[in-house]
């Protein structure tokens, strides 16, 4: 149900999370403000969003059609810190994302869809190791066009880790960097 991507699990590096999370904080997004003291900043954010996109069916769920609506509420929670200390910098950003969704295929067979995803995402200049952590679950239950259970579940497992040395400094784990630990497992489980 969820097609997982190096870009995805990247979320535009945290950098870019981190600025959106300073934005101003809209009705459905309550925002604080960095704290900051000496140099060294926190953050939190905590916002709800809803769901209503079509997307494209993959590997098992194909069997259901090529696409389908996907409708319902997502959340996501999190934070950080960054410290601008010369000598020192560093940052540090975390979030989890659970979405509930309903996803219809064009036959009218649906799955009630469970989404669970962590992120974290760290670096000390000084040193230039940066660390990405990604878990993720989903659970995804199959019923007919009226409502019956067809016993078909949808799982997916995922773990992307990556600690690396940035040697092109572009925040990123990409070819030419010096990998300490690299590991991204994607397992989809069809019942």
């Amino acid at each position: 149900m969820t097609s997982l991507t190096i870009a995805r699990r990247m979320a535009a590096c945290a950098t870019l999370a981190a600025a959106g999370v300073l934005a101003p904080a809209s009705a459905s997004q309550a925002n604080v403000l960095p704290n900051c003291d000496h140099g060294a900043c926190v953050f939190s954010f905590d916002k709800t969003y809803a769901i209503d996109d079509v997307i494209s069916l993959e590997g098992c769920a194909a069997q259901f059609g090529t696409s389908a609506t996907r409708v319902g509420e997502g959340e996501q929670t999190g934070g950080g810190n960054f410290s601008l200390v010369p000598g020192n910098p560093g940052f540090h950003f975390h979030q989890r994302t659970v979405e509930n969704t309903r996803i219809t295929s064009d036959n009218g067979m649906y799955a009630l869809d469970a989404l669970s995803m962590e992120f974290t995402y760290n670096t000390v200049a000084r040193t230039s190791v940066f660390t990405y952590s990604q878990p993720v679950q989903e659970k995804a239950t199959v019923y007919t066009a009226d409502g019956q259970a067809t016993g078909n579940v949808v799982r997916i497992n995922a773990l992307a880790h990556f600690t690396w040395r940035d040697m092109d400094g572009n925040g990123d784990p990409t070819p030419g960097d010096d990998f300490l630990s690299y590991v991204d497992n994607l397992r989809v489980t069809c019942s």
